[in-house]
């Protein structure tokens, strides 16, 4: 999961998920995902222009990027018959909106549907998301732990004003089960 679809405005979006930094293209009701580094001189493809359907023009030289496979079509200082086009490309991510959320996969196999790789609860269509993303830097695990870390909850949170009239446990036995 990325970012809620509603938060992706007509701007391109930078951001940087597990060191990859991507652009993110709203277009239509669906979104791309792109490097977000010209292979030329290594600009930002996020701070481009989407002048043609489907493509983004990066602000340096000009050189224009397919947003659905990342081929350069054009290199408008070049011209027509410019000899970079189609021998240079950036990487794509495949990416989905599935219940407002966008999802994009990021390993180097072949993906998989979303479907396959999200949890069913997640992407039913009477299931209502709701919450928010953040940026954190460091190691992914802590956070991922600290979701379901029962004891971090009781403890550095017993002070917390929207537990102040309630009466929480010292402790309690977890269980994890495999689906």
């Amino acid at each position: 999961p990325t970012m809620f679809f509603n938060k992706l405005g007509k701007k391109a979006k930078s951001i940087t998920i597990m060191g990859n930094k991507i652009a993110l293209f709203k277009q239509g009701n669906s979104v791309r995902a792109i490097a977000d580094e010209c292979p030329h001189r290594g600009v930002p493809l996020s701070i481009g222009k989407c002048d043609f359907a489907g493509t983004v023009t990066c602000p340096y030289h000009g050189f224009v990027f397919d947003l659905e496979n990342g081929d350069c079509v054009a290199a408008l200082t070049d011209g027509p018959d410019s000899p970079i086009k189609g021998k240079i490309g950036v990487k794509t991510y495949p990416a989905e909106v599935r219940n407002g959320i966008i999802w994009i996969w990021i390993g180097d196999k072949e993906p998989t549907s979303v479907e396959e790789d999200i949890p069913e609860e997640f992407i039913r269509d009477d299931t209502l998301i709701m919450g928010r993303f953040t940026v954190r830097e460091g190691n992914w695990r802590y956070a991922a732990e600290n979701g379901f870390d029962e004891g971090h909850f009781k403890y550095l949170h017993r002070d917390a004003l929207w537990v102040f009239f309630r009466q929480l446990p010292a402790w309690s036995t977890i269980k994890v089960n495999e689906t």
